[in-house]
This record gives C-alpha cells, structure tokens and sequence, in this order.
C-alpha cells in the first residue's frame, strides 16, 4: 500500500509541474507506460539499461503487462532522475 501511495504521489508531483505535459488518469500504469516511452525515445541510458532483450531478435523489450510494484517505483525513480537531467 504504501509503495501504492509513493507511486502516484510522484505522478500528481508530475501532473502539476508540467501542466502541459501531465494529466493523471486512475491507471498509473497508463502514465508508467508513456513515461517509459518518453525515456525510450530518448534513450535514457539507466532506463535502457532495466530493459529485456529478446532472444530471438536481440530488440530491446519492456514488458508493462505484468510489471511490478517494484519495478514501477524503479521506472518512477528513473523518470526523476531523468526529469533532474532535462533542465
């Protein structure tokens, strides 16, 4: 619960420093999966890093289907890191 609360306690911080950017939907998962978009896009390297590779194609893969509580509070983790590094 309390890993719960810390992961959308970093989404509303988001939604309201970057009106423009951020909207908070019910899902966290909906924002984990676009922030892990963002971070692809610009190949955050610590991001990249936390990635799966395929065996069949050697692609880089992140699976948001079965993510973990840990797991989102990394990638929330890395989102600030990231944010901190963009200004």
């Amino acid at each position: 619960m309390q890993q719960q609360l810390r992961c959308h306690d970093v989404i509303r911080i988001l939604s309201k420093t970057h009106k423009q950017n951020w909207e908070y939907p019910a899902s966290a998962a909906i924002i984990l999966f676009g922030l892990g978009n963002v971070m692809i896009r610009y190949e955050y390297e610590p991001f990249m890093r936390s990635l799966s590779i395929l065996p069949n194609t050697k692609e880089l893969y992140w699976n948001t289907q079965q993510i973990s509580e840990q797991q989102a509070l990394q990638v929330i983790d890395y989102v600030k890191q990231f944010r901190n590094k963009r200004k």
